[in-house]
This record gives structure tokens, C-alpha cells and sequence, in this order.
């Protein structure tokens, strides 16, 4: 019997008497009659089909691989966790089931029940349908997905589960998608659609790139489930805008004038109000809401070990121990909410510089504290938890992407933190001239970047970072090195500056080679060379400094680029399973 080893997706396979669609492009199960009636808002369904790209249906198959946008002018009724171009020929299995076996139908209650502790439930019957590890058309990779569409009814009431395990790719390459990377195009559909216009709902990344980070999100606290009532029309823990989804505490407004701002409140009721941007926003279109945008926004990154970019875009290198103010506000304006974000810095085996340990930011009187070692868990308050968490109504959210942790807040702070060696604070032009700290002032200028507490400008780095340090109780730690710093020989430079190395960020026939005219690499490749010779030319480090780079590149207006090859910085080789029925051209929507 397969499960999942976060125990979210339910029993599937031949084992637990499951039966799996064809291998056939674009197909399906046949109708499939079931054994109660299944309330779907306005209508009671006897039976539905399990389509391979993707879809439970009522009323009729769906061979459709392209997805279209909720809601649907045809009236078709379906549930989708991942309406996008499957070919089971290429991977994977499909499998379903109905089921009225008891161990099933009381975890089915019990999940229900823990989702919506007002309305005792007891589940009568459910149907089980997953797509276990299954690659896209044109696929030639080894990417796969994985998720799950369970139905819970007592004939009364019905809810549907979505489980997401391992997803790869967005999109066949009949829909415009990438054969290596499973990406592009017009990107997978995740939801449901009644059949009319009224009653629909798109998870957040639908027919986005955001799609493929499904599995980490979540509307039940629960990052890789989404679960909804649908015999009448709710969203858990959330409220609905135009079929979209409302975390509670969050906020958008309602049309391009943003003039109007709404907040899904604790108890899942939207509350609108008239409150335009601030005059340093802008409006901007996000799906279907608007949000409040600075007219600009200012990056400090923290990388290696450590190398510092203020947010005036100086380079610099402070190999301090301490605990350090990377940023805060210091210029008294009373429109401006305090913050502080702090680093503490440590040694790590005999090398004689040091890396970060940790990242604290005291905000609204609460102290978050990003550890190394994890992006699943912070400290708030001194208390250990886990991530995603909001805070203070929403002023605060914590929350994984990527390989990051971040921590937002309202007013347009963002800290980012891999659990490592490399953490990010952004601010928006509100805070222009009226931060301090290692990330700088913020006024555009270069010459007065290191600044002391008292006012007091020097040039030495070390200066600098003294001046910044804040007391921790360390008496061990120290703001320079105990030996000589520059561990680099001259081969070792030589080597490690070369195109095999930190050079290739500066080759003219490489994938940096747009970057170069908006960030020239040089002061990279230094801090690369640096970074390598402290760890004794360790390839993670390489790729760390090589990502930070790209990272900085791309904050500064430079379109995302892929870098990562075969052998360089852990992509895998490109994989082709070959299939018995070979690839066919596809020419239109249905087929």
C-alpha cells in the first residue's frame, strides 16, 4: 500500500483495491456510478469520471490537457487539484476508488471535524482519486507530480480534500511548456467549478509559474492540503473574492484606482473600507485583486562568510563573531513604523572567518529569531514553532519559499533567510535616509555608507563593524579575526577566480552575461574567491556565492534566467523515459 510520509494523503494503490486509469494521452476512466448521491452545490451527482489530466468530473469526461481559467462559460461541474497536461504513458499511475470502509470513513470524519469543529459530521461514503508520480507530455526530464482529490459526503453535506505531495512541473509541452523543465506556458489549474458562474474557486497560483509551489501552501494550516465544503459554497479558514482565495488577516484592493481596501477578517467576513495607497505606493495588478506597491524597494544582502551589500549597493567584507545591527530605523518619523533586525555571526571549523548564525528582528514588540539549520521553524518570543505563522492580525507573516524563510510585515519589510549562509532585508523608498546599521542608510549615496551610531564616518571595515556590535553575553566572540583573514594562496586565487570556478559568472558566453551591465561581477567574484578559499573550495559554497549573485542581479531589474546546468550546482542530468506509443504533435484544446 503507497502513502505519503506526511501522512496527509489518504490510502491509494492496488493494494487497498484502488483501480488505475489506462495509460492512454488525454484519457480516462470510464463513467463510474457511485453508490450515494454526492451533493455539488445545485446539483446531486450519481456519478463522475477520473480524467488522467488531472480532474474529477460530473456529467461528462474531460480530454482537455490545456486549462482554462475558473469559471467556465460551458457549465461544466469538476474538481481539479492539478488541471494540467498529464501523460501516464510517460510515468505514474492514476488511481481511484469509492469507499464506505470503516477505518476510511472515520479518518474522513475526523479530518472534517478537526477543520470544522461547528458542524458535526460523519462521513458515509468517499471517493479516493490520486495521480501518483506522474510526468507531463513531451516530458525529457524525470520531473513528476503527485496529489489527490478525495470526496467526503454523508448525503447531506460534502466536503473535498486536495492533497499535494512532490510537485515538478506546471505544464505539458503542448501548452507551451518546457520539455526539460516541466515550466512555462499556460500553467496548471487548481480547484473547483460548479458549473455556473456563481460558484468556483482557483487556489492561489493558478495558470502561474506559483502553481509548482502548491504543495507548501494551504487554507487548513496544513502546507500541502486544501479542503472546501461543497454542498454549499465555503471556504475554510478564508473568505472569497471573485472565486479567489482570501487568507484570513489578509488584505487587497478591489479594483486599479485602489481606492478601496478589504481585509478578510478571523471570522472568514470580508470588510471593506476607503483607504487609497500611501503617495510612495503605486497600484498594481495581482491576479484578480490589487495591491499597494512602493514606488521602489532597496535589498541589503548578507552572504559567505560574511560579505555584506548595503542597500546602496556597497560591497564589503566583516568577519566579526558577534552579535551585530544589520539594520533599523534611526532617523525619527513618526510615519514610519521601528524595526531593528540583528545578526549573530560564528566560526565554523578551523577557518578563521565566520558565517551567520542567526537572524533576530524585533518588530511590534514581538522578537523573531531565523536559526540556522532550519527553514521550518522559528523562535517567537523565545518559543519555539513552526512556519507559516501570522502575527499581530497580520502585521507580521512568516512563511517558507524556496529554500527561505521570510518574514514580511505590512509596511513592506521583508527578511529572508536560508537557515545557512546567505539572509536578505528589504525595505521600500518610505525608509530613504532613515535606517543604520551594516545595511547602510539608504540615501543613494556611497560615500557616508559606513556610518557609526554617533554619526561619525570612517573607511576602515572593521571599524565599522565593531561600531555596530550589541552585547549578547559572548565574552568569546570577537570583531576581527584571531588570525590572518586573507586565507587565499596565490594558486588558490588563481584557481578559484578562474572560469571553472567563480570566473563563470564572467564569461561573456554564460547565462550572467545580462546581468553584467546592471551589477558588474567583479566584487562577486572576490567574495566568491574568498568564501572558497575558507572552506577549502567546497561546491555548495560556489553555489551559494554563484546564487547570491544571480539573486542581486535579478533585484536589479534583470529577468529571471536559468544558470543551473547538468553538473553544476546539483541539477541532475536530463532524463527521457522512453515510452512504448512515442510522442504525437497536439494541435488543439480537445482532442
Amino acid at each position: 500500500m503507497a502513502t505519503r510520509a506526511d501522512d496527509l494523503f489518504y490510502p491509494f494503490g492496488a493494494a487497498v483495491g484502488d483501480v488505475a486509469n489506462p495509460k492512454v494521452d488525454d484519457g480516462g476512466s470510464p463513467e463510474i456510478s457511485i453508490s450515494v448521491n454526492f451533493p455539488f452545490f445545485e446539483t446531486q451527482y450519481r456519478s463522475l469520471y477520473v480524467n488522467n489530466n488531472g480532474v474529477v468530473s460530473f456529467q461528462a469526461a474531460v480530454s482537455q490537457f490545456t486549462p482554462n481559467p475558473f469559471p467556465l462559460a460551458n457549465g461544466r461541474a469538476f474538481i481539479t487539484p492539478f488541471w494540467g497536461d498529464v501523460d501516464n504513458r510517460n510515468g505514474g499511475e492514476i488511481y481511484y476508488r469509492q469507499s464506505t470502509e470503516p477505518s476510511l470513513l472515520q479518518r474522513a470524519t475526523a479530518d472534517i471535524n478537526r477543520y470544522s469543529p461547528s458542524l458535526p459530521f460523519q462521513a458515509q461514503w468517499a471517493f479516493v482519486a490520486t495521480w501518483d508520480r506522474v510526468a507531463f507530455y513531451g516530458s525529457r526530464t524525470s520531473k513528476v507530480n503527485s496529489f489527490q482529490t478525495v470526496l467526503i459526503t454523508n448525503e447531506r453535506q460534502s466536503f473535498i480534500i486536495l492533497n499535494y505531495g512532490n510537485i515538478e512541473w506546471t505544464t505539458g509541452t503542448a501548452s507551451g511548456g518546457n520539455a526539460d523543465t516541466g515550466l512555462g506556458g499556460t500553467a496548471a489549474q487548481a480547484g473547483f467549478n460548479s458549473g455556473g458562474s456563481t460558484h468556483y474557486f482557483s487556489i492561489p497560483g493558478s495558470q502561474t509559474t506559483d502553481i509548482v509551489n502548491i504543495e507548501s501552501t494551504s487554507n487548513v494550516q496544513e502546507p500541502g492540503r486544501w479542503v472546501f465544503r461543497t454542498d454549499t459554497f465555503s471556504v475554510l479558514e478564508g473568505c472569497i473574492f471573485n472565486g479567489r482565495y482570501i487568507r484570513q488577516d489578509d488584505s487587497f484592493w478591489t479594483n486599479s484606482s485602489c481606492e478601496t481596501k478589504c481585509k478578510c477578517n478571523s471570522n472568514s467576513s470580508l470588510v471593506c473600507e476607503h483607504k487609497p495607497c500611501a503617495p510612495y505606493e503605486f497600484c498594481l495588478s495581482s491576479h484578480s485583486f490589487y495591491i499597494c506597491k512602493p514606488a521602489s524597494v532597496q535589498t541589503c544582502t548578507i552572504f559567505g562568510d560574511p560579505h555584506y551589500q548595503t542597500f546602496d549597493g556597497k560591497l564589503f567584507h566583516f568577519q566579526g563573531t558577534c552579535t551585530y545591527v544589520l539594520s533599523e530605523v534611526c532617523q525619527r518619523n513618526r510615519s514610519l513604523p521601528s524595526f531593528r533586525v540583528e545578526a549573530k555571526n560564528e566560526n565554523r571549523g578551523n577557518t578563521a572567518v565566520s558565517w551567520l548564525r542567526l537572524i533576530r528582528l524585533f518588530i511590534y514588540n514581538t522578537e523573531i529569531t531565523l536559526i540556522k539549520g532550519t527553514t521550518h521553524h522559528i523562535l517567537l518570543n523565545g518559543i519555539r514553532v513552526s512556519v507559516p505563522i501570522v502575527i499581530g492580525g497580520g502585521q507580521i507573516r512568516v512563511y517558507m519559499s524556496g529554500f527561505m524563510v521570510i518574514v514580511s510585515t505590512e509596511f513592506g519589510l521583508k527578511v529572508q533567510f536560508d537557515g545557512s549562509s546567505r539572509a536578505t532585508i528589504s525595505l521600500p523608498a518610505s525608509f530613504h535616509s532613515a535606517t543604520c546599521g551594516l545595511c547602510g542608510n539608504m540615501n543613494a549615496e556611497l560615500a557616508d555608507e559606513f556610518q557609526l551610531p554617533n554619526g561619525t564616518v570612517v573607511s576602515s571595515e572593521v571599524e565599522f563593524g565593531r561600531g555596530w556590535r550589541v552585547y549578547d553575553g559572548d565574552e568569546m566572540c570577537q570583531d576581527q579575526c584571531s588570525q590572518q583573514c586573507e586565507l587565499c594562496t596565490p594558486d588558490q586565487s588563481r584557481l578559484y577566480s578562474g572560469q571553472n570556478y567563480c570566473g563563470l559568472i564572467d564569461r561573456v558566453d554564460s547565462a550572467f552575461n545580462i546581468c553584467h551591465t546592471a551589477l558588474p561581477a567583479q566584487d562577486f567574484i572576490q567574495s566568491c574567491v574568498l568564501d572558497l578559499c575558507a572552506s577549502g573550495g567546497a561546491m555548495p559554497i560556489l553555489c551559494q556565492a554563484i546564487s547570491t549573485y544571480a539573486a542581486r542581479c535579478r533585484l536589479q531589474g534583470v529577468s529571471a534566467f536559468e544558470w543551473r546546468g547538468p553538473g553544476l550546482c546539483g541539477k541532475s542530468p536530463l532524463y527521457v523515459k522512453p515510452t512504448s506509443q512515442g510522442l504525437k504533435a497536439k494541435s488543439s484544446y480537445n482532442h
